[in-house]
């Protein structure tokens, strides 16, 4: 089992189903479910299951639909249709007699077949759903439900936002400080440094590797030397800025990633149903 792709998966059940819980998102809300559900399921699917969460030999992850399936097929039958998915696959579902903690995920799968019916119909149809279809509290509640399983860390909302705000507030900082030491800087140094030119003394491209330079956000010089891109999207530049010191830390850029990730999955849905 690969544990970056888990920690990968994990992560963007966790931030999409968080933008869904809190209506972070109206147009394209169907493509983010979509994508929260393939991930939490993948998760869960390959914890449980190694190797079911792949489809074929082409080592692509099954669709949202296929991943339930497996879910329904191997959990352990409960009311309602539901499944029970173990914590550890040589346990049986029981209750811990001190603790009283559930050692099972439950998946609601009428409530998650029903959601992919909705979005399907919305993403596809060029409609608004089938007999004015939408996803429901229901939908969401049963997305959110998922992350008791350990696979999915139990990623809670308030974590999730508590962890959002404090790498905005770092970064606030960051550029604060950065601001202020450009200030102090006099007007003779603060020109000869923005007079260099660090595209052509820092950007360069190799088979395996680069090196860019993008303007700083804080003194507006391009001179921030980024030869690390964040691990989502491979866009967002890490490094610093040769002429305020401005820092772009990792957890700063890899959070500009998921949003931009998140808002191109919106416009694609949004595309494809225009």
């Amino acid at each position: 089992m690969d544990e970056d792709r888990q920690r990968e998966r994990a992560r963007q059940y966790a931030v999409c189903t968080y933008a869904l819980r809190h209506d972070r998102v109206s147009d394209g809300a169907e493509a983010i479910y979509d994508q929260a559900l393939t991930n939490g399921l993948a998760a869960i699917v390959a914890h449980n299951w190694p190797g079911a969460d792949m489809e074929g030999s082409g080592g692509n992850t099954r669709a949202a639909s296929g991943l339930l399936k497996v879910t329904a097929d191997r959990g352990v039958q409960a009311e309602r249709e539901r499944v029970r998915v173990m914590h550890a696959v040589d346990q049986r579902p029981s209750r811990s007699s001190i603790l009283r903690v559930e050692n099972f995920t439950t998946v609601d799968v009428p409530a998650l077949r029903d959601a992919l019916r909705v979005t399907q119909a919305i993403r596809h149809a060029r409609a608004t759903g089938e007999d004015g279809a939408k996803l429901t509290e229901q939908h969401v509640e049963a997305l959110a439900a998922l992350d008791y399983h350990p696979a999915l860390f139990a990623i809670t909302d308030e974590l999730v936002e508590r962890s959002q705000a404090g790498i905005a507030d770092r970064d606030e900082a960051e550029r604060a400080r950065a601001a202020a030491y450009y200030q102090a800087l006099d007007a003779d140094e603060r020109e000869r440094r923005e007079a260099i030119d660090y595209v052509s003394e820092h950007a360069w491209e190799t088979h395996d590797d680069r090196s860019v330079v993008e303007e700083c956000p804080v003194c507006s010089t391009r001179a921030l030397v980024v030869p690390v891109q964040d691990n989502v999207i491979g866009e967002i530049g890490i490094g610093f800025c040769f002429v305020c010191s401005y820092g772009r830390k990792a957890e700063v850029a890899e959070e500009a990633a998921y949003q931009l990730d998140m808002e191109r999955a919106i416009q694609r849905a949004v595309e494809r149903d225009d």
